[in-house]
């Protein structure tokens, strides 16, 4: 009884271990070029030592780097290796790759694909066009807070409205670091987008520079992904932007074909109506 009892509470340690491990890993995919022990220790809220001990190990295995300079730490090659090969495999993301590179061509303007993931909006592509002057406000492996920024509030403008509203009474924590935002404020955003048929940020994230964007939806109307195109100011002229949208729901329409004829149904439904 007494191995078996030990057995036991060495499980439990392990599980702890590896939970702790992975809160440590969803750290740092959230914060971009590095971060030190110290911080890293204090939002995890574990003692400095601990988290000392759980990055070596993932530094080992390669799921960590640690910049001998900068001490600071960040996702290693094999982590990213592998969820590039994951993205890379499916086929929303080849379809997706191929969509953002006609885009950029053709507007010479920064295009992104997102995903939902939870509360929030993953960047999964970005291809930047020839315009000398680039809008580059996300990196693949970004998050936001869905809502926040073109992408993110596509995918959640064409939620269901139950769901879209459990997800506004939920996501208030979230928004803290953006000033100006809040769960009344995304709802007016999502109000907006519905009406328009679209998604425009007229720079509420940053000055100076404005996206549209629309949703890749499902057979049921939800959004599976969402196409962007960010640009400055002076490029997002009224008619401009139009343009612009039409060239992203005919992308948006040609990847919805594609799924559909492999097996992941899918099309567009033009605005979102209420439930």
């Amino acid at each position: 009884m007494k191995q078996i009892s030990t057995e036991h509470e060495s499980d439990i340690s392990a599980t702890r271990s590896v939970e702790r491990a992975a809160g440590l890993l969803r750290l740092l995919v959230l914060r971009h070029g590095g971060v030190r022990l110290t911080e890293l220790a204090e939002r995890a809220g574990l003692h400095k030592t601990t988290t000392l001990r759980l990055l070596g190990a993932l530094e080992r295995q390669g799921l960590v780097d640690r910049d001998p300079k900068s001490k600071l730490y960040s996702l290693g090659m094999e982590l990213l290796a592998a969820g590039w090969t994951s993205i890379e495999g499916s086929l929303l993301r080849e379809c997706g790759a191929a969509a953002l590179r006609r885009i950029a061509e053709q507007t010479g303007d920064t295009v992104y694909l997102s995903v939902r993931s939870g509360l929030e909006s993953l960047c999964v592509e970005r291809q930047e066009g020839s315009f000398p002057i680039k809008t580059l406000t996300l990196e693949v492996g970004s998050r936001r807070p869905l809502g926040v920024g073109a992408g993110s509030l596509a995918l959640l403008a064409y939620l269901p409205d139950e769901e879209s509203r459990i997800i506004l009474e939920g996501i208030e924590p979230l928004l803290t670091p953006y000033q100006g935002y809040s769960g009344q404020m995304l709802q007016g955003l999502v109000d907006e987008a519905r009406r328009l048929g679209y998604v425009f940020n007229p720079g509420l994230i940053v000055s100076g520079m404005q996206a549209v964007a629309v949703p890749v939806l499902t057979t049921a109307g939800a959004p599976v992904a969402a196409l962007s195109v960010a640009a400055i100011t002076d490029r997002m002229v009224a008619e401009r932007r139009e343009t612009i949208v039409t060239l992203l729901r005919q992308e948006a329409a040609g990847i919805e074909a594609v799924l559909r004829e492999r097996g992941t149904t899918s099309t567009r439904t033009g605005k979102k109506k209420a439930t």
